[in-house]
């Protein structure tokens, strides 16, 4: 039996410090400056995000595709070890991600992603991806009821967003990427990870956060996924200071 080396790496993004003053004449705060994604699950302004996005905010804004300017959201509630957070923002009218937690997966099924990984997501610029199911379940026995694995197609800064499937519907948010090798191995085994949405739905009962339920399926093209996607996500912008 031959030794597997594993290991996982979640994909935020960390940008350089920047210069952040409220009181110009009296003060300069240095913050340092978390991206990641998120998307709306009701239109009561309550939206979901990776833990690991958000645990170390000193203030949090987010913003839409269409907005012009960003808002502020709280922290409502955090798990570090699912690693699902819900924030809140002033928003009440905006479209929710349509949550589909009992579809049966199957390898080589077609999966999107949309975000805002590296650059794109310092300038709020969103990427959409396609993929496909590597297995539906997780890698190790812990995991098998928590992840999805899917094509190696995530960046830092896609946490925290939706893995969508043929019909548009949040199946998963992503949340790390994996690798695996072994002497006996011609290629590493990489693959990207998305907690399933049973779990994130049980999260949100637990905290009475409302959320819009789905269970048919209507293929899309890749244009209408992307344009119905880009109505319910958000990039979002942890700033954190230790001052």
């Amino acid at each position: 039996m031959h030794k597997i080396f594993l290991f996982m790496m979640f994909i935020f993004l960390c940008t350089p410090t920047i210069a952040y003053s409220r009181e110009p004449y009296l003060v300069k705060r240095t913050y340092d400056l978390k991206t990641g994604t998120g998307f709306y699950v009701n239109g009561y302004g309550y939206l979901v995000t990776n833990a690991h996005v958000v645990d170390t905010c000193s203030f949090i804004n987010v913003k839409t595709d269409d907005q012009k300017k960003p808002a502020s959201a709280k922290l409502m509630a955090i798990n570090n070890e699912l690693d699902v957070a819900i924030l809140k923002t002033a928003n009440n009218a905006h479209p929710a991600a349509p949550m589909h937690s009992d579809k049966n997966l199957k390898k080589g099924e077609k999966v999107m992603i949309i975000g805002y990984p590296g650059k794109a997501g310092l300038q709020r610029n969103y990427i959409f991806r396609s993929g496909e199911v590597v297995d539906p379940d997780g890698f190790t026995v812990a995991d098998r009821d928590r992840y999805i694995q899917f094509s190696d197609i995530s960046a830092k800064g896609n946490s925290g967003g939706p893995l969508l499937d043929d019909s548009g519907n949040v199946i998963g948010i992503v949340t790390a990427k994996m690798s695996a090798s072994s002497p006996d191995w011609e290629e590493d085994y990489r693959v990207s990870l998305a907690i399933k949405m049973k779990k994130v739905k049980d999260f949100l009962d637990r905290h009475y956060v409302a959320y819009n339920p789905v269970f048919g399926f209507i293929p899309r093209s890749k244009q209408s996924l992307e344009q119905k996607a880009r109505d319910f996500i958000v990039s979002i912008h942890c700033y954190h200071s230790d001052r």
